[in-house]
């Protein structure tokens, strides 16, 4: 009896001495890294919206809406309508009304540091190549796509007011439309989409990670992590999202994919028409929208040099099959070019006036085409071109002649 008790003893002494050991690992860990963060001090409920399903907050936060343990930690700052704060006050130095653009995607368009990110790109260059500058709002946010994209668009086109809309879709938007927002979705009497819940998925990996913080000893914390990540949360995973067949869909070489994808293919392609219908209500004739496409990327990955390029992974783009397509050209008067001359005469249309000859209120300065007349045909602007040609030579001749006299 004694010796086996003295061997009880040794076990719990063993046992002890071990998890002593691994308690100060644990915390040794933690404040160096941590490889496993067991602090979880970002997690929270605040990321959780019954209109857009996920947010961003102005504070850090760890995102655990695709039930992944670790979730995705973001120190990026945003405005209290989900527009990234992003310092481009160097872009539009020596700006006068600038023309705005509202950038609508994912995490693609959310992009990383403030100067890499899409709108950012794009703002640089129309200043830099063709001296026009913009004013850029990044709505984009991880997995954020076109049935989240209505709500979205409803809340801040009236906020922002943009002269230009960017709409990013890609290959994953196909999954998380069907597979993750599908059931979310919540529609008013007349089927609109009013906005996308809350995902349970995502509620009980927070509450969860929550719950597993109290613990005072991170020994503790770690295997409640653990049970969690790798027991509990696959259960709700299965119960709440069956669909993961659709992540092979670019890849997939069926002959007939869209029978084979249907549902998915029809719920995706009426978010994408309720979403097209809302911006052409608020552009009137939808020549200001655009719509983006981009092949899906793996991690970036660095290369021989050791700098880090995005890789297309083959085969990734998809091809949504269409009855009609509408090819829509501008027949407005385009504020990019009007906003880069503050002092252009216009008119109460917004079109450039000018004189029998072409001329513009700025000596020099000719317009013609459907800048000037508003819609119109290719004839016409022809008309204008040439009309315009023979008064610049007119122009230029009679500022040279005059010249010299001058001198």
């Amino acid at each position: 009896m004694k010796r086996g008790f003295h061997l009880l003893g040794q076990v719990a002494a063993l046992a002890i001495s071990w998890g002593v050991i691994f308690e100060i690992g644990l915390r040794i860990q933690q404040s160096f890294g941590p490889l496993y963060d067991l602090e979880m001090a970002n997690i929270n409920l605040s990321w959780e919206s019954s209109v857009l399903n996920h947010r961003p907050s102005p504070e850090n936060q760890s995102l655990c809406i695709y039930g992944d343990a670790t979730g995705f930690t973001y120190e990026k700052s945003y405005d209290a309508n989900g527009i990234r704060i992003v310092d481009d006050t160097e872009l539009r130095t020596g700006c006068r009304n600038p023309a705005s653009v509202l950038f609508l995607g994912d995490s693609f368009m959310e992009g990383f540091d403030d100067e890499n990110t899409l709108p950012y790109h794009v703002a640089k260059y129309f200043k830099t190549e063709r001296e026009i500058c913009l004013k850029t709002f990044n709505a984009g946010f991880t997995s954020y796509s076109p049935a989240i994209f209505v709500p979205q668009a409803k809340r801040l086109l009236p906020i922002v007011r943009p002269d230009y809309i960017v709409v990013d879709v890609d290959e994953t938007d196909l999954y998380d439309d069907y597979a993750r927002y599908r059931k979310l979705i919540v529609r008013n009497e007349r089927g609109e989409n009013v906005g996308v819940g809350v995902s349970p998925i995502g509620h009980e990996c927070s509450v969860g990670l929550m719950e597993a913080r109290k613990y005072p000893l991170y020994l503790m914390r770690f295997a409640a992590k653990l049970w969690h990540s790798y027991v509990h949360m696959p259960a709700v995973i299965g119960a709440n999202r069956p669909d993961f067949e659709l992540f092979s869909y670019s890849q997939d070489h069926d002959v007939d994919l869209e029978r084979k994808y249907s549902r998915a293919l029809a719920a995706f392609r009426h978010n994408l028409e309720e979403l097209a219908g809302i911006l052409k209500d608020y552009t009137r004739d939808g020549n200001r929208v655009l719509f983006i496409f981009h092949p899906h990327l793996e991690h970036l990955k660095p290369d021989a040099s050791g700098r880090a390029r995005p890789i297309v992974i083959p085969g990734s783009e998809f091809v949504v099959p269409c009855d009609v397509v509408v090819v829509a050209i501008g027949t407005r008067a385009n504020p990019l070019l009007t906003a880069t001359c503050p002092d252009l005469k216009l008119n109460k249309w917004g079109n450039i006036v000018v004189d029998e000859k072409g001329m513009t209120n700025l000596p020099g300065v000719f317009a013609g085409g459907d800048i000037v007349r508003g819609a119109a045909t290719v004839i016409l602007a022809m008309g204008d071109g040439k009309r315009a040609a023979k008064a610049m030579d007119e122009y230029l001749r009679t500022a040279a002649s005059a010249a010299p006299a001058a001198r």
